[in-house]
């Protein structure tokens, strides 16, 4: 069956199931899983040996693009339609995207430029994509933004686009309705202590050492936290180097599909985002499943995509006191329903029929 799309991204896998972008290539690969088609992985440095194989109608190509160009051009020029996860993965590709022979469909996932200036902190890197950003746009037909904050800001910085525009939140997959039963049995177990639990890695913009401090500062018999990473060594070693006491802190890693336990166990949860624009546009993975589990979000900054203009509830990092702050009684109802509302809105987009106006 002839591939009808080529997805510059890569390939989901239990494998790779853990990284924050492989959860909205997974998703939006589920709305295309009738679709022949696909998906191209560069790397300027990597894959040495070129990888293919077949996933039922899926081809799944990981390539070097020195070694492998003839291959991606060929890619490429088989295909009118092509849908990229964000702007790295077209760092390289962006010149062989003609607008006169493909569709081109981004999902822009972030603000790139951006990202690079204020956590790579490398304007050499930031102006690369700032140019590669501005090219792209000029052979694009179509925007896919998490957020409405991020479509505005597109709208602004690229006036003359003539192309159409969608929004389409990030939400992951794992998010699911569990028996009342267990759920019940999970609160019951947790009903003496408040539990503050932080999900995600401990990459600069995540403020691990922020949040050390928070933790060191709030440690108190009436307190529990857990933290669910992949970088665990990164979280014991800052915590013992802080001489924080390890017993009412559990630090563990979890497949994605295993998140809801500790979801449903907590109150609060820690998402310490700077105020700026790369968080103003954004559409964190982390924060629709604590919204969708009624947790009440620890913000360094309120300010995180959509989330405050549909009034979410959230507690600030320094109204946070161990001495003072109150179990709450039930789940946010108010949470749960923007994270349900967000759910219906994809449910309504007919994603398909806008990549392939055509087909």
């Amino acid at each position: 069956m002839e591939s009808k799309l080529l997805i510059l991204a890569p390939y989901p896998t239990p494998e790779n199931s853990k990284d924050g972008m492989i959860s909205r290539v997974k998703a939006i690969d589920t709305l295309l899983e009738n679709i022949p088609r696909t998906y191209l992985y560069v790397s300027l440095r990597n894959f040495k040996q070129s990888k293919n194989y077949k996933e039922g109608i899926v081809d799944v190509y990981s390539l070097n693009l020195l070694s492998d160009f003839r291959t991606i051009l060929k890619l490429i020029k088989g295909h009118k339609y092509i849908y990229s996860h964000s702007i790295y993965m077209l760092s390289f590709l962006w010149i062989l995207i003609s607008k006169k022979n493909n569709s081109l469909t981004l999902d822009l996932h972030g603000v790139v430029p951006e990202e690079e200036k204020y956590f790579n902190k490398s304007k050499i890197r930031a102006s690369y994509y700032k140019f590669v950003e501005s090219q792209v746009f000029n052979r694009l037909e179509n925007a896919i933004c998490v957020t409405d904050t991020m479509k505005i800001h597109y709208q602004k910085k690229y006036k003359s686009f003539k192309g159409a525009f969608l929004v389409y939140s990030i939400v992951p997959d794992n998010l699911q309705v569990n028996d009342p039963y267990i759920t019940s049995g999970i609160k019951e177990k947790n009903k003496e202590k408040i539990q503050v639990v932080y999900s995600g890695g401990a990459q600069a913009w995540q403020n691990v050492d922020l949040m050390i401090e928070f933790i060191k500062r709030n440690q108190s018999p009436r307190i529990h936290y857990t933290i669910l990473t992949g970088d665990k060594k990164t979280f014991e070693d800052k915590l013992t180097v802080n001489n924080i006491n390890l017993d009412s802190i559990t630090i563990t890693s979890r497949n994605p599909s295993d998140l809801w336990k500790d979801y449903i166990a907590a109150d609060y949860a820690l998402i310490l985002r700077d105020e700026n624009i790369v968080n103003k546009v954004a559409c964190p993975t982390k924060l629709i499943e604590y919204l969708y589990y009624g947790l009440i979000p620890i913000v360094l900054s309120e300010e995180i995509g959509d989330y405050k203009k549909m009034g979410y509830d959230f507690i600030k990092i320094n109204d946070f006191d161990k001495n003072t702050i109150e179990k709450p009684l039930e789940a946010s109802s108010n949470n749960i329903n923007i994270a349900k509302k967000l759910i219906e809105i994809n449910q309504s987009v007919d994603l398909c029929n806008f990549i392939l106006k055509q087909l």
